[in-house]
């Protein structure tokens, strides 16, 4: 198993993170599934291939319930890259879970399966569904009419693809846990190329998502951080984690470089940014330019545009 699934994993699989990736996605930020009520299950399942039973491993599963009485069985799959057997995948593990219910007469709970996309360069370009994973020369030897006739008869599976990186600030809005975090940074990091968090969230599992953090973008800063932060001692808010990681990139001398990499039009975003930090949280701009960590030069060529933005 790589990292990045590990960590993936060790983060997703705390039932209070699991439920808030339920909620906020599939309940649109209501909170039906407590964590509480929710149950570990076996992310181990078989199948046959080539003439000998083969295994598969879901990443995470759990059967929501209320009281001794299932309700339903969610799965999580996360995708660094777009793949295009998912919807083979997804259909597989689905109903590796269906079967077994089927063989333990444990009850008929229907089983969904999100699959997180983590990328933020391109976005998922690959089959959402079982008929568009069909090769599209398949049916080319018939007719029109006849290939709509069968087409009729043919099942499809959808599946569940989360591009993270693309969801709106409303969708964002949604997560309470810790995950909220990782969406916002992969949002802000295709949009901005770096991340200033929106508002102070405390962290519950701080040695998971900076360990989820370092597998997904490489930095080892993260890891030195969890040390910094313990040795600090009391809460751990995503402020905190940022402030260590600026202090990390002066120390390292990356401030420069991430300068050098700003994209073209990013003046025109990082206005947009500040405006909308100081609206929401009531801040000056000298105290929002000064959370950013932004340079003498640009706190002051920022300045004027901010105050016509503000005044517009």
């Amino acid at each position: 198993m790589g990292e990045k699934d590990q960590a993936e994993k060790q983060l997703e699989a705390y039932n209070d993170v699991f439920a808030d990736i339920v909620n906020a996605i599939v309940f649109q930020g209501n909170q039906c599934v407590k964590p509480e009520d929710l149950q570990e299950l076996d992310t181990n399942s078989a199948y046959m291939g080539d003439g000998a039973l083969r295994g598969q491993v879901r990443d995470v599963v759990k059967l929501w319930k209320d009281g001794l009485i299932g309700i339903a069985l969610f799965g999580i799959e996360n995708q660094t890259s777009p793949d295009p057997d998912m919807p083979v995948r997804v259909m597989g593990y689905d109903y590796a879970s269906y079967r077994h219910e089927v063989e333990h007469g444990e009850g008929r709970h229907p089983v969904l399966t999100l699959v997180l996309y983590m990328g933020y360069k391109t976005r998922w370009n690959r089959p959402k569904s079982l008929k568009e994973w069909f090769d599209p020369n398949a049916l080319s030897g018939l007719n029109p009419e006849d290939r709509s006739r069968l087409e009729k008869y043919i099942s499809d599976y959808p599946i569940h693809v989360v591009e993270v990186a693309w969801l709106s600030k409303e969708q964002l809005s949604h997560f309470r846990s810790e995950f909220r975090i990782v969406a916002e940074w992969f949002c802000q990091l295709r949009k901005y190329g770096d991340y200033l968090p929106d508002q102070p969230t405390v962290v519950n599992h701080a040695h998971a998502l900076l360990n989820l953090m370092r597998a997904l973008t490489g930095d080892r800063r993260f890891v030195e951080i969890k040390c910094a932060l313990d040795a600090e001692g009391g809460p751990i808010t995503v402020d905190t984690i940022i402030d260590q990681f600026i202090k990390k990139g002066k120390q390292e001398g990356l401030e420069e470089g991430r300068k050098e990499g700003r994209e073209e039009g990013r003046e025109e975003n990082r206005v947009e940014t500040i405006v909308e930090i100081m609206k929401k949280n009531h801040f000056t701009y000298d105290h929002t330019v000064e959370l950013m960590n932004l340079s003498e030069s640009d706190k002051e060529r920022y300045r004027s545009a901010v105050e016509k933005a503000l005044e517009s």
